[in-house]
């Protein structure tokens, strides 16, 4: 039997922070990473996918928007967002409420967003893969 104490890294966003605890004793899947992260009242996370990273969501504190695209237009938008002439804006995005209590699988190549209604603070569980975001639209002009 033994305690380790879990070292994190707290990373500042334009909308929030994200703390950062990496779960090394997890040994049997693919999920190593933990997160918290809180978006400030009124901001939002990237129009994003990602190419290997799966993540589940629960909403610990707050109400928001998760924004996503119906499963036909998001293969269609993965397939094609780095072709010339290609745009966001020609699909139309599908919004769901959600608020504290709420839990959900994100899979990787899913085009999804998180707006928040009050300030919003959720843990994120996911695969080791943090730098794997495509940002397909971010109001804040990160690439």
């Amino acid at each position: 039997m033994s305690i380790d104490f879990i070292k994190n890294k707290i990373v500042k966003k334009i909308w929030g922070s994200e703390k950062i605890y990496k779960l090394k004793f997890i040994k049997k899947n693919d999920f190593k990473i933990l997160k918290t992260i809180s978006i400030k009242k009124g901001n939002e996370s990237s129009l994003q996918f990602h190419l290997k990273k799966k993540e589940m969501i629960s909403i610990i504190h707050g109400s928001g928007t998760l924004k996503f695209f119906n499963e036909s237009d998001n293969k269609e938008i993965v397939r094609k967002f780095n072709q010339k002439g290609f745009s966001i804006d020609n699909y139309k995005l599908k919004s769901k409420k959600i608020r504290e209590g709420d839990t959900f699988y994100v899979d990787n190549k899913t085009i999804h967003q998180i707006t928040s209604k009050t300030n919003i603070v959720f843990s994120e569980i996911s695969t080791d893969h943090l730098k794997d975001v495509i940002r397909l639209k971010d109001k804040y002009g990160r690439k």
